[in-house]
């Protein structure tokens, strides 16, 4: 869902609401998000916020504040609760209230639940949640399903996904299926734990998204343009060589090189001069690969000119309605997802958007040129503005890095929405990690 609010509008809103409102709450508020998020970027969010849940700004500013406070809570979570936890979500009906899923095996641990939440200055602004699943078990659940009707599944009739909110297994399928599908679906809503999505659109297949975004002189960063013989697209962020430290790739979409074919690439300066930057890449992508993911890497050769000074921890915040062109927005730490987190996303073509996460470990199918192309454990996030000019492109907030825009799917309002290969996914599948500014 793209954002309608201008600049001009929210900027003035958002600052009336700050100033005329003088309790110390929202100068904490306040003061919290100058430390943590670039201003314009936070605006987009702001601006996405109140559009879909109809608040004030100020009250959508509250609640993204929590979201960014919780940022690297999951890994935390994750060491305490081990195999049980469950993970968390955030309650818009609840005024946007953090929930923290603990499965009875993972009750022993809610005194140390609260203390972390208490770190994190999060202790009044959380719940904990009694659920039946973890996500390591929502995740073999779904996993069965996605064997059971892996026909559905290819033929674009049906994905899979999980919802840490639900606490069940998400089964989207075709509104109208024939009825031997019909059959078999029947047996799947029986159970307790899955829940159907039914979508009253023709098939559930996306398509893979081409890039061209803004160029720039070096050094090498992310949210910018890279080329090949046969297609541009979008450096999602600049990685480090776990083997070798020494070696630098640029991280992007691995559909961005297998349908490409292309293993040269090049990147423009401000002068609008094409020069190549990397000679070797490696990726996995959808059924190419076994992996079912979508991330490739090019390397830096050493001895091109974009090498040095080497690449840095950071990508493009691009000029938009909402927000100034900044090239060099921090990339921090890397983190995994959570369930109505709001994410935003740099796209050449679109500009800087922002979205909320509505599905995790998702199944994908994409067509191109005529063949179906399928991909899992994708994030899929509430945004359609995403265009020829944007894959590859990073997912960030808050001074972290989430994702890499792989597919969108725009069938009119029914179904409309933009996948992503989780980074931490996508640092283990190709062996490297982020670089990280200190």
């Amino acid at each position: 869902m793209s954002t309608r609010f201008l600049l001009r509008d929210l900027a003035c809103v958002l600052a009336i609401c700050l100033c005329a409102v003088a309790t110390s709450g929202a100068r904490a508020i306040a003061q919290d998000l100058s430390t943590r998020e670039d201003p314009d970027l936070q605006q987009v969010a702001v601006a996405y916020y109140v559009e879909k849940y109809r608040v004030e700004p100020e009250e959508a500013l509250r609640r993204l504040a929590i979201q960014d406070r919780a940022a690297g809570i999951e890994d935390e979570l994750t060491r305490l609760l081990g195999d049980q936890y469950a993970g968390i979500w955030y309650d818009h009906a609840d005024r946007g209230r953090m929930k923290i899923g603990l499965t009875r095996r993972a009750e022993v641990h809610a005194g140390a639940v609260r203390v972390l939440l208490d770190r994190y200055g999060l202790g009044a602004e959380a719940d904990l949640v009694p659920t039946e699943f973890s996500v390591a078990e929502l995740e073999r659940r779904q996993g069965a399903i996605r064997h059971e009707i892996a026909d559905l599944i290819e033929a674009a009739h049906a994905l899979t996904s999980y919802d840490t909110r639900l606490n069940k297994v998400v089964v989207t399928v075709l509104a109208a299926l024939p009825a031997r599908e019909e059959v078999r679906l029947k047996s799947l809503s029986a159970l307790s734990w899955v829940f159907i999505r039914r979508i009253d659109i023709p098939t559930l297949a996306g398509e893979p998204i081409s890039c061209n975004v803004t160029f720039c002189n070096s050094p090498l960063r992310g949210g910018r343009e890279m080329s090949g013989a046969h297609g541009v697209c979008t450096i999602a962020f600049m990685a480090r060589d776990r083997i070798n430290p020494d070696q630098f790739w640029a991280l992007t979409a691995g559909h961005c090189i297998s349908l490409t074919g292309d293993t040269t690439w090049s990147a423009r300066n401000e002068a609008g001069q094409v020069m190549v930057f990397g000679s070797t890449a490696y990726f996995t992508d959808a059924d190419t690969s076994g992996s079912g993911g979508d991330a490739g890497i090019v390397s830096i050769d050493p001895w091109r000119s974009w090498a040095a000074p080497a690449p840095i921890p950071a990508v493009v915040v691009k000029g938009s309605a909402q927000t100034t062109y900044n090239p060099n927005y921090q990339i921090r730490a890397t983190s995994f997802s959570s369930i109505g987190q709001i994410l935003c996303r740099t796209g050449r073509t679109t500009g800087t958007e922002c979205g909320e996460v509505f599905n995790l470990g998702a199944d994908e199918t994409t067509w191109y040129d005529g063949v179906f192309y399928h991909t899992r454990n994708m994030g899929e996030v509430d945004m359609c503005g995403s265009r020829s000019g944007d894959s590859g492109g990073p997912f960030y907030k808050n001074g972290r890095a989430y994702g890499i825009l792989s597919s969108y799917v725009s069938i009119g309002p029914a179904w409309c929405y933009e996948g992503y290969q989780g980074v931490r996914g996508a640092e283990n599948l190709l062996g490297v990690d982020v670089l990280l500014s200190q």
